[in-house]
């Protein structure tokens, strides 16, 4: 319990200095930022035996360091070559503390980051997305580093001003993470005028209930992807907590569409294409990652839900609700379950 309790006082600590970011003028603005970025990613670059894959990533760095001198992508696999250059190069600089501290801080400072600016685009509140993120996608980042780098540059790629660095971070993301790939239908939104998003988000969705079928088509294609994400994983796929994801998304699309009405923009497809995977994750556990690329968004939805309500009294006692629902099923999926590994939060500053 103790564990959850540190992850939330991280959170709210955060938020506390980015409060102070946005009412602070001059160079103490700037740093409040850091101070900001700083305390979740000392969270995460001091912990030890913390995340499901810790041991992997482990074993994956002191490989590297003992063969610092042989080619960089040399016996790894080329699934993740930026990510294999990120770590070959702090191998051959430090260690695997400088490792978790260097990959904890680029997840940190590009999704806050982003969410400045997507606050901004849908003149949303700031330190509500950074707390929803940082008490549920971002712990989930100590399992899989690579998967929440190439997120965290597939965020960059849906926000950037200019065609060039939406692609440049299109291509770090898909070379972080092969799933990173998902980020390519947010840019071509963005830059292809008229690009029938909902056609392709309601087919996406149809074909979901075909797993087997849409497995074995992928896999026909021989592409470099990892065999674990073809393979049917039905006892592990089927979990309290796939349920709960799946529900408050659902919920999200019957008041975004049934009850407020509103225009089907892209946030709305962008969890409507998550629902689609997480029906894909009941087949297979690892398919669900790739909707952990999208769960950034679900304080976005929410809070342009919220926001449709003309009393401020609704909008805050929604707004309330929400948080106290996210604690909920972070509490359930670290504690409860035992997901990720997560609980207890163990530290190390060698």
């Amino acid at each position: 319990m103790y564990s959850y309790i540190l992850y939330v006082f991280v959170a709210i600590l955060t938020i506390i200095f980015l409060n102070l970011f946005l009412k602070i003028n001059g160079i103490f603005k700037y740093i409040f930022f850091i101070l900001a970025c700083l305390v979740p990613t000392l969270l995460g670059g001091l912990r030890e035996g913390v995340g499901t894959d810790y041991e992997i990533y482990q074993f994956i760095f002191f490989k590297m360091k003992e063969s610092i001198s042989s080619p960089i992508f040399n016996n790894f696999h080329g699934y993740d070559p930026f990510f294999i250059l990120i770590t070959r190069l702090i191998a051959y600089f430090g260690n695997f503390r400088l490792f978790l501290i260097v990959t904890s801080f680029l997840i940190v400072f590009c999704h806050i980051y982003s969410f400045y600016r997507i606050s901004i685009i849908y003149k949303l509140d700031f330190l509500f997305l950074v707390f929803l993120f940082l008490i549920g996608p971002y712990l989930t980042s100590f399992n899989i580093i690579a998967q929440f780098i190439a997120t965290s540059f597939g965020l960059l790629s849906f926000v950037s001003k200019k065609t060039f660095y939406s692609i440049l971070f299109l291509l770090l993301s898909l070379l972080s993470h092969f799933t990173g790939i998902i980020f390519l239908i947010l840019v071509i939104n963005k830059l292809v005028k008229n690009f029938p998003l909902k056609i392709f988000s309601f087919i996406f969705f149809i074909i979901s209930f075909f797993p087997e079928s849409l497995f074995n088509f992928v896999a026909s294609l021989n592409l470099p992807i990892p065999q674990d994400y073809f393979s049917p994983t039905l006892n592990i796929g089927n979990n309290f907590e796939f349920y709960l994801q799946s529900l408050y998304i659902l919920l999200f699309l019957y008041f975004y569409k049934v009850i407020l009405k509103l225009k089907l923009d892209l946030v709305f497809f962008i969890n409507f294409i998550s629902l689609a995977f997480i029906n894909l994750g009941f087949y297979n556990i690892y398919i669900k990652r790739l909707y952990l690329h999208f769960s950034s968004f679900a304080g976005v939805s929410f809070l342009k839900t919220t926001k449709s309500f003309r009393f401020e009294l609704i909008n805050k006692s929604l707004s309330f609700l929400i948080i106290i629902y996210f604690l909920v099923l972070s509490y359930v999926g670290m504690v409860m379950l035992g997901q990720s590994d997560l609980v207890p939060y163990r530290f190390s500053i060698l």
